[in-house]
């Protein structure tokens, strides 16, 4: 069934082609007819002999032969049109004949993948190249299936390549979207009747970039709703540190949940690059198979090892955060309005209102200069 949905994906994406060469088009599609005809000549033949041979039985022994019961024959039966062949030769015939089915089918798959390869690279191509942004939205609304109006333009390159990437994978992507009505805040309920008929699932919990966490409730809510649905989910709790409550790292797991951990965030090692991955057994095996065979050098584990075990700086941490967060939150709209929405992270979501300014310095206690752009 996953092929036969990896087909149709192709083949629907082949379809909306714009650039298709129809020389190509008409080489494969005679390609196929041969080695369709081919296949069911083959079997055809195969059949009609393998039926012959047990009419021939069946006249030389009437009393002892048992016809097959799928083929509703009875003694009086006188066989069908021969070819020729013998029992042996439409033995081999019948089995020669699914080769030629299975190639043409796999013809018309590669055919189809390089048709939605070669289109899905001119669409993104397309969207790179694109200067002006409303039409760059509407190319890539067209690609991920959703509205793009909120995109600017970082984040319209960003859903181009990374549409690029999933479909070069052979996959397609579901969308949830988040409403201002809400706060921005993922609503539990909805993601997780968002991953029927899902194989792979992302959150990230504090998100980014509204900085809104979950509950730990909430979260086991959604990993027993992936479990059930038979659909990974990978929690990225890159952010988690600044909210220990909130985090389902060695308090709960299933065999489907994998979770991201990171220390360039919470202790500042972005030089270093590093982090980790926590999940069942069974799929960091899976994961082994197709990563780099080396990719953190030693410094990088020390010291990532020795930021884990500084307890104190991570008190620290999260105690000047509960106090820093809100301060930040509360000057930044007395200074310039606006809407700061509730974080738990080191980040805040700031919906600034309609203005005329842009780049314009405001000054924050503590001599900290924010620059808005």
């Amino acid at each position: 069934m996953r092929l036969i949905g990896a087909l149709i994906n192709r083949l629907e994406i082949a379809l909306r082609a714009t650039a298709l060469n129809l020389r190509v088009a008409g080489v494969l599609l005679a390609a196929l007819i041969c080695l369709g005809t081919l296949g069911v000549g083959l079997l055809i033949v195969g059949l009609v002999e393998q039926v012959n041979d047990w009419s021939e039985q069946a006249a030389s022994y009437p009393g002892d032969f048992d016809y097959p019961d799928y083929l509703g024959l009875s003694e009086g039966y006188s066989g069908l049109a021969s070819s020729g062949l013998g029992q042996t030769e439409g033995l081999l015939a019948l089995i020669a004949g699914w080769p030629g089915i299975l190639a043409s089918l796999t013809l018309v798959y590669l055919a189809a993948s390089t048709i939605a390869t070669r289109e899905l690279l001119l669409r993104v191509r397309e969207v790179l190249n694109c200067d002006d942004l409303p039409r760059a939205r509407e190319l890539v609304a067209h690609l991920v299936g959703r509205d793009t109006a909120e995109l600017d333009a970082d984040g319209v390159r960003r859903a181009a390549l990374e549409t690029l990437a999933v479909g070069l994978a052979g996959a397609q992507t579901k969308w949830l979207r988040l409403r201002k009505k809400a706060a921005f805040r993922i609503d539990p309920v909805e993601f997780s009747a968002a991953l029927a008929n899902c194989d792979l699932a992302f959150l990230c919990n504090p998100n980014n970039p509204t900085g809104h966490a979950l509950a730990r409730k909430a979260l086991r809510e959604i990993a027993d709703a992936a479990h059930r649905a038979g659909c990974v989910l990978v929690l990225d709790e890159a952010f988690a540190d600044f909210c220990p409550e909130s985090a389902l790292l060695g308090r709960y797991h299933n065999s489907h949940l994998l979770i991201l951990r990171s220390l360039t965030k919470f202790y500042g090692l972005l030089g270093l690059r590093i982090g980790f991955l926590a999940g069942p057994t069974r799929l960091l095996a899976k994961i082994k198979k197709h990563k780099e065979p080396w990719s953190v050098n030693i410094l990088a584990i020390k010291a990532g090892c020795a930021a884990l075990a500084d307890v104190d700086f991570r008190h620290r941490t999260i105690q000047f955060m509960a106090t820093a967060r809100p301060r930040l939150a509360r000057e930044l709209v007395r200074a310039a309005g606006g809407i700061v929405y509730p974080a738990a992270a080191n980040y805040l979501f700031w919906e600034t209102p309609p203005s005329p300014f842009n780049r314009r310095r405001i000054a924050l206690p503590g001599d900290c200069p924010a620059q808005l752009c």
